[in-house]
């Protein structure tokens, strides 16, 4: 019995001991994004093709000479289902903001006027440096 409760308060000493250090790893993994690099979904999408598609704009900077991806992806609800939409495009950076525009095309059902979840993945790399950056929100959509 004594063998038990020694093994069960080593078990419990080292149960602390990985989980006070749970959060310390963690924030030593998150770190804030380089300087000069940013992503932002900008309000107000809009419907094209009478629902067939939503074009939403992006605010962006990333380092001159340095290449980048957008991976955006939206859902909604549309009647009784989800409208699902998504577009990956290629950026050319140019180390001041810009507004880039992205196309996404309804795989399913047609989108309507409302609120969506919108997401993105920006991806920046050069030689010396990667860079992922994500932004997601709730975002109106209009006509």
């Amino acid at each position: 019995m004594k063998k038990r409760t020694a093994w069960i308060g080593v078990a419990v000493a080292a149960g602390s001991l990985v989980a006070s250090a749970v959060p310390a790893m963690a924030a030593v993994t998150v770190s804030s994004p380089p300087a000069g690099v940013y992503v932002h979904i900008d309000n107000g999408a809009k419907i094209s093709a009478r629902g067939a598609a939503i074009t939403v704009r992006l605010s962006i900077v990333c380092p001159s000479h340095s290449n980048a991806y957008l991976f955006t992806s939206v859902s909604e609800r549309s009647g009784k289902s989800i409208a699902i939409g998504s577009q990956q495009k290629s950026i050319t950076c140019t180390g001041i903001p810009q507004t880039v525009t992205a196309y996404l095309q309804s795989a399913n059902r047609p989108f309507v006027v409302g609120s969506a979840s919108v997401s993105t993945d920006f991806q920046v790399y050069n030689n010396t440096t990667s860079v992922d950056l994500t932004a997601h929100g709730t975002r109106s959509i209009v006509k």
